[in-house]
């Protein structure tokens, strides 16, 4: 029985590198390499005849990997392990893909308009400084300013798009503050997180294993929503079941979708006003104000 638990180990760690390979969204503490290394030195320890327990327990193991063995071990469908750990991940990543796509636009527009502009200041504005220099006249204010835009030309029409592409880049891995040390940090991944972990406790109750043992592998946020505090409080006493930690994880899993949905929405479009009606309109105004003040100059 222990050479074939030892093999079942030895087959997840496989399965689990291949899963990550593969593409599919883990979140078990490591990817890559570095999971392929982690893995495989735990693998050898058992080979050799070590214990499972010693194996995961190296420094080297990631916590989210000693807790899903732990639970593994324990009972849990390794099923509902696996899709409970890549769904935090799997929604992230969907998060961040729609807030990239959404931001696309107005970047597109902001570089269209720094590109006019480069283009206008080194063909068109010149003309309107021969018509200056023809009446012997100084330039205005704002033709003066577009002066200034031309010569540091080199530099922001290739910096600004830089900026807007790390801005997005800083958007995507922004997480929401908290604004106590008392409040838990909120946000879709966060609500995500709990939703996970509500859901590994259930898959643990169901198969068998005693409330004080799933307590104790429970990786309990601080501080502790008050939802999921009750819930946690409840375990070594029997008192919380399967059930009730499948309902509690599809509340904190709507939650996160609702959450996701908005910031989604509201982000693109506050880009769309901000950065790209902004680009739009400094391109207008760089383009007619040193028109409107040369007629100015010539009717007067």
């Amino acid at each position: 029985m222990p050479d074939e638990q030892a093999a079942k180990f030895v087959a997840l760690n496989t399965q689990l590198v291949a899963l990550d390979e593969a593409g599919v969204p883990l979140d078990v503490g490591a990817h890559g390499s570095e999971l392929r290394r982690q893995l495989d030195e735990a693998s050898r320890v058992v080979s050799a005849g070590g214990a499972i327990e010693q194996a995961i327990a190296e420094p080297a193991a990631p916590p989210a990997y000693r807790r899903l063995v732990t639970e593994w071990l324990g009972g849990a469908d390794l099923g509902d392990l696996l899709a409970a750990s890549g769904s935090v991940a799997s929604q992230d990543d969907d998060y961040r893909r729609q807030i990239t796509i959404g931001l696309a636009y107005p970047i597109a527009v902001a570089t269209a308009a720094c590109i006019g502009l480069a283009v206008m200041v080194h063909t068109v504005f010149p003309t309107i400084e021969s018509v200056y220099t023809d009446l012997q006249e100084p330039v205005s204010g704002g033709a003066a300013l577009l002066q200034t835009v031309r010569r540091s030309a080199p530099i922001w029409v290739w910096a600004a798009p830089l900026l807007l592409v790390a801005g997005v880049v800083g958007v995507r891995h922004w997480q929401p503050l908290r604004w106590t040390r008392r409040s838990y940090r909120p946000g879709p991944k966060a609500r995500s997180k709990l939703a996970q972990v509500c859901h590994e406790v259930a898959s643990s109750l169901e198969a068998g294993m005693r409330g004080e043992q799933v307590a104790e592998l429970v990786d309990t946020p601080e501080p502790t929503p008050p939802l999921f505090a009750w819930a946690r409080q409840a375990m070594p006493a029997g008192d919380a079941q399967a059930k009730d930690f499948r309902a509690i994880g599809s509340t904190y899993q709507s939650l996160a979708q609702r959450s996701a949905r908005r910031w989604s929405s509201f982000l693109p479009l506050a880009a769309c006003v901000i950065v790209g009606g902004g680009a739009t309109l400094l391109y207008g105004l760089a383009l007619f104000v040193p028109i409107v003040e040369l007629l100015w100059t010539l009717a007067f």
